[in-house]
């Protein structure tokens, strides 16, 4: 009644961000791979998954950014296709980003999948 302000308590909450369990990568098949992305967690639920791509050969070059599709309520793939690549070999990276409903972006995670030089017994078989 005073006027003085008194501290009485102070608590703190932990709001959990969006995770994933697995980030994988296939080998490739007919010139693609697939991302699969799955045990996903999301408070605040999921508003999309980007997945940049891109190949060691020249840098980022050739960086395309993608958005997977749901395949159910905890996992989303990714069918790349070495074509939009420039058919490059080597290492390709992969990085995968969460969008909650928030509008809030966050790092899920990371793979990469290696691409082998392409043989003639390869390409008949």
């Amino acid at each position: 009644n005073n006027g003085n302000t008194v501290g009485l308590w102070a608590t703190s909450a932990n709001v959990p961000q969006m995770t994933a369990a697995s980030i994988t990568a296939s080998e490739v098949k007919d010139g693609k791979f697939t991302v699969t992305v799955s045990g996903i967690e999301a408070p605040a639920g999921i508003g999309g998954i980007s997945i940049p791509v891109w190949s060691e050969n020249g840098g980022q070059n050739d960086l395309i950014w993608y958005t997977a599709k749901r395949k159910n309520a905890d996992t989303y793939t990714l069918e790349v296709d070495l074509k939009d690549h420039g058919y490059d070999v080597g290492v390709y990276n992969v990085h995968v980003y969460g969008t909650d409903k928030n509008g809030k972006m966050v790092g899920l995670g990371s793979t990469t999948t290696n691409v082998p030089q392409m043989t003639a017994a390869s390409i008949t078989a």
